[in-house]
């Protein structure tokens, strides 16, 4: 249930199903990825009678028909053939290898067993925006105290170094990295190598809030893989609150910090086509939030919320229905899909 009402969710607002993330997205997407989670969405919504499910599912088989990066079709029905990928810049590999046909026709064969999904997919046909998880490099920040590496490889043997570099923090060091000003708070995940041993912590902050600390040490020993150590996202007790341009990172021992994810509170991916225009507004906040959007002279909103387990939420004041005011609503770990209606 949390992969496909929490984190499928935030995959499309990210950019959609790239192949990996490792731990930062930036590879091609696949039909086999994209797929899987129009599938696992399907069969999910159906186990457990969660019908917003299908929103996000819709939205994920759009990249069949012209939602994904770039910005063709990954669907010939005439033929019954897929292409084999989109890569991170919108290049399209345009063979069509058996792995891809059979996954691309599994999707279809979802749809047609579920003709609402199938409408609402179809009419899905362009992605017209997404805000959501992104990097803040290490490298790009200001260092007192370590210095920027460049290691032959990216990948250490069961993860790749964002960007192909990491910063070397001393014990007492700071890094300062700068990012995007938002209007909203958003969830830090600073990407430290763990290393085997027990160590000490990274202490975070930005401007003057605390937002918490993470290990430098203490990953155990070496597993399967080819590295030691673990190259991983940890999250922090606090938000990077809005307006805050930057945060800064105090080494309380050597450690290697390879950058920060950056989640807004509240993401969101927009698609349009034949059905008109649509978008889903994810959460990552603890409580229900408001957001106020843009809307056209002569057009409402029609508003479907749920819950972080995709069940419906009990509509209230300005919830679930047509809404005049601009303003989206929430529900903590959940979503909402919205469209633009003409009045």
């Amino acid at each position: 249930m949390k992969d496909s009402a929490q984190f499928t969710p935030q995959l499309l607002a990210a950019g959609g199903p790239d192949n990996a993330w490792s731990p930062t997205p930036g590879e091609a997407q696949i039909a086999y990825g994209v797929d899987s989670r129009v599938e696992g969405l399907v069969a999910t919504a159906r186990a457990a009678n969660a019908p917003g499910l299908l929103d996000v599912a819709a939205v994920a088989a759009g990249w069949y028909f012209g939602a994904n990066r770039s910005g063709k079709p990954a669907y010939n029905p005439a033929t019954g053939t897929a292409i084999d990928g989109i890569e991170t810049d919108g290049r399209v590999n345009p063979n069509s290898g058996a792995e891809s046909t059979i996954h691309t026709l599994l999707s279809m064969l979802a749809l047609d067993a579920n003709p609402e999904l199938k409408a609402k997919a179809l009419g899905i046909s362009s992605t017209v925006g997404t805000d959501g998880l992104k990097v803040a490099e290490a490298e790009t920040g200001t260092i007192s105290g370590g210095a920027v590496v460049k290691p032959a490889s990216a990948w250490t043997g069961e993860a790749n170094w964002s960007g192909g570099a990491y910063v070397a923090l001393n014990a007492g060091g700071t890094l300062k990295i700068t990012v995007p000003v938002s209007d909203q708070a958003r969830n830090a995940y600073p990407i430290v190598n763990q290393r085997p041993e027990a160590a000490g912590m990274t202490s975070w902050t930005s401007g003057t809030t605390f937002l918490g600390s993470t290990p430098n040490g203490g990953a155990g020993e070496q597993g399967i893989t080819a590295a030691p150590g673990k190259l991983f996202p940890f999250s922090l007790d606090h938000a990077i609150p809005a307006g805050q341009d930057s945060l800064t990172a105090k080494a309380g021992s050597d450690v290697s910090i390879d950058g920060v994810l950056l989640q807004p509170q509240i993401s969101s991916v927009s698609v349009s086509g034949s059905g008109g225009q649509s978008t889903l507004y994810i959460s990552a906040a603890t409580g229900s939030t408001d957001r106020k959007v843009d809307m056209p002279q002569g057009f409402h909103l029609s508003q479907e919320a749920f819950d972080a387990s995709g069940q419906p939420v009990t509509p209230g004041p300005d919830q679930n229905g047509a809404d005049h005011s601009g303003r989206v609503t929430v529900a903590p770990g959940g979503f909402t899909w919205v469209t633009l209606v003409r009045n």
